[in-house]
């Protein structure tokens, strides 16, 4: 198990639909329009609403920075998509 302070794991710049678009742009051959409902969908099999892929990440609490991320990179791995 490895344990990350959430505070400093992400990129204060970047808002949460960047820090999530940022592997799926380097690790498929998803256009950006196909990442971006990839990422809305799993945002909703996970209860966020899409807009909040909006959110500056340093401007989350740090409960909320270890709960969005990790839970949308656990449902990217189990959705059924095609690369």
């Amino acid at each position: 198990m490895v344990f990350q302070d959430p505070n400093t794991a992400f990129n204060p710049r970047l808002n949460v639909g960047q820090i999530l678009d940022t592997p799926l742009r380097l690790t498929t051959h998803l256009n950006e329009q196909q990442r971006n409902q990839k990422i809305f969908d799993i945002f909703k099999l996970v209860g966020m609403h899409p807009d909040h892929t909006n959110i500056k990440i340093n401007t989350l609490s740090v409960s909320q920075k270890a709960t969005y991320c990790p839970r949308t990179r656990i449902d990217f791995r189990s959705a059924n998509y095609h690369y």
